[in-house]
C-alpha cells in the first residue's frame, strides 16, 4: 500500500522530491526485487530528506546506467554513515552537489567510485562539516572540466587520499592547508597531483595541550599573574618561571585571583 512513483526520467526532480513526501521520510529501503530496475538517473533522489537517517538494501540499488547523480543526497541532515561501496559510477557525467550540506554525515564510503567519465564535482562535499576523512584514491579525474567549492565548508577534514589525473589548471580548494608524508604542504588538490599515483595527505596535528589564561600585568611589582583558565589549545608551549617585557623581567605566576586589567595568553 501507499503512493506509487515513477523514476524521474531525465535530470528534474522525481515526484517524491517535490510533492512533500521527501519531507517526512526518515527511513528508505530497497527491496531485493529493485536490483532487477536499471535507473538512468538517480538525481535528487534523496533530495532535501531532512529527517532520513538511514537506507537499507543499497545493494539492489543498480546504477550500472546511471549518468547523473548530482544533489542524489542534498541536504540528508541526519544521516552519520553512509557505505556507497556497490555502486557503479563507470557511466556517471554530473556529480554536482550530491553530498552537499549532509552535514552530520562523519563517514562516507565511496573508495570505489569510477569517475573517469564524470566532467562535473562542483560543490560535491560543500558544507560536509562532520566529514573527518576521505578516500578519492579511486577517483580518476581527468574528465573534469568542474570542481568549484567541492570541498567547502568541510572544517573537520583532516585526511585525504587524494584522486589521480587532476588536470593542469583545475585548482581545487582543500579545507585547510594539508601535508603529505615528505612534509610538502598542499593548499589545492592540483599542487603535483596530475599523475596516475595518488598521495594521501592530512592535517598536522600539534602534539600537545596547553592550558590558555588571561593575565595581569603588575609593573610594581614586576609579576605576571596568569588568571581564569580560558580552556585548551593545541600547540607546543612551555610557560616559563620567569619572562623579559621591554627588557624589564617579570616574574610569571599562577593566579586564582580574577584581575581584570590584564590581556589573554
Amino acid at each position: 500500500t501507499g503512493t506509487t512513483y515513477d523514476l524521474n526520467a531525465g535530470a528534474v526532480d522525481p515526484d517524491w522530491a517535490t510533492d512533500g513526501t521527501n519531507a517526512k521520510v526518515t527511513h528508505v529501503a530497497f527491496d531485493p526485487s529493485f536490483a532487477e530496475v536499471r535507473p538512468t538517473f538517480t538525481c535528487y533522489w534523496f533530495y532535501e530528506m531532512r529527517k532520513l537517517e538511514s537506507i537499507a538494501g543499497m545493494d539492489y540499488l543498480n546504477t550500472s546506467e546511471v549518468t547523473r547523480m548530482d544533489a542524489m543526497f542534498y541536504r540528508c541532515y541526519k544521516l552519520t554513515v553512509l557505505d556507497l561501496g556497490s555502486f557503479n559510477t563507470s557511466s556517471v557525467t554530473n556529480m554536482w552537489g550530491m553530498f552537499e550540506n549532509c552535514n552530520n554525515l562523519a563517514e562516507l564510503d565511496i573508495s570505489s567510485f569510477d569517475t573517469s567519465n564524470t566532467f562535473e564535482m562542483d560543490e560535491m562535499f560543500l558544507s560536509c562539516s562532520s566529514l573527518k576523512a576521505l578516500d578519492l584514491s579511486n577517483f580518476d579525474m581527468s574528465s573534469v572540466t568542474s570542481a568549484s567549492n567541492m570541498f567547502e565548508g568541510c572544517k573537520a577534514l583532516s585526511r585525504i587520499k587524494t584522486p589521480v589525473n587532476v588536470p593542469e589548471g583545475l585548482k581545487i580548494a582543500l579545507p585547510i592547508e594539508m601535508t603529505d608524508k615528505d612534509g610538502n604542504t598542499y593548499e589545492y588538490l592540483s599542487n603535483g597531483n596530475d599523475s596516475a599515483e595518488s598521495i594521501e595527505l592530512y592535517v598536522e596535528e600539534p602534539s600537545e595541550w596547553y592550558e590558555c589564561y588571561k593575565y595581569t600585568l603588575d609593573t610594581t611589582n614586576r609579576i605576571i599573574y596568569l588568571n581564569e583558565s580560558k580552556g585548551f589549545l593545541k600547540g607546543n608551549v612551555t610557560v616559563s618561571a620567569n619572562a623579559s617585557i621591554d627588557g624589564v623581567d617579570y616574574a610569571v605566576v599562577l593566579d586564582p585571583a580574577d584581575r581584570n586589567n590584564g590581556g589573554e595568553y
